[in-house]
């Protein structure tokens, strides 16, 4: 049996245990309690948001084709005073942008034989006819046509219609489509090489070109 004296020595003991615990659960309670009171006092405010959601930015086009897949409708070979042919390619804008097309002459070369007396400049003895017809004609259907390079010189056009600047379409015989139109006209050209001997054995070559530029 345990005396009473050693039952006194072991009392302090359990009341320094019994006290470190309420101290802990005490230190335990009080955290629980300032959490609380953070999330409460991050919680108590009036809040409002707006936005401009989904921006987008895309790019409008500008295109231009024709039916002869930019190959050439003309390879005369061979030709003598009075020949002469006419071709017709239709050209289509279908941008989704408003456009200005102009037409014009590129990448010329020539090589003159000089025989003769005179110009022996190919370029010079070949006459040009250049008509366009409506918007939704086609070479099929031209219906009415209307003269836009009247009967000159084909070296004539080419030193008259550069580039876009000052090509067709730049002052007169405008052609300014709507974006999304989708519009198609037909163009006649017609030549015929004049009677002059001193065109033997020469050469010309031209690029006839389209320009469309958004407006």
């Amino acid at each position: 049996m345990e005396s009473p004296s050693a039952a006194r020595s072991h009392r302090p003991r359990q009341r320094r245990s019994r006290g470190v615990r309420l101290r802990g659960a005490g230190v335990v309670i009080g955290l629980l309690v300032s959490a609380a009171l953070v999330w409460q006092s991050s919680q108590a405010a009036f809040t409002a948001t707006t936005d401009n959601a989904d921006n987008v930015w895309s790019a409008g086009t500008v295109t231009l084709t024709d039916n002869i897949a930019g190959t050439a409708w003309f390879n005369a070979t061979g030709i003598k005073p009075g020949d002469s042919d006419s071709k017709c390619v239709e050209v289509t804008y279908a941008g989704s942008l408003a456009a200005d097309i102009r037409l014009y002459g590129a990448n010329h070369s020539n090589v003159d034989q000089t025989l003769g007396a005179g110009n022996g400049h190919l370029g010079n003895r070949i006459n040009l006819t250049v008509q366009r017809g409506a918007v939704g004609a086609t070479c099929a259907a031209q219906g009415p046509l209307t003269t836009i390079y009247a009967s000159g010189p084909l070296d004539t056009f080419r030193s008259s219609y550069t580039g876009y600047a000052n090509g067709i379409g730049s002052s007169t015989h405008t052609w300014t489509p709507a974006g999304g139109s989708g519009e198609a006209r037909p163009y006649v050209f017609s030549w015929t090489l004049t009677d002059f001997n001193d065109a033997q054995g020469d050469t010309y070559e031209i690029d006839f070109v389209w320009e469309a530029r958004n407006t």
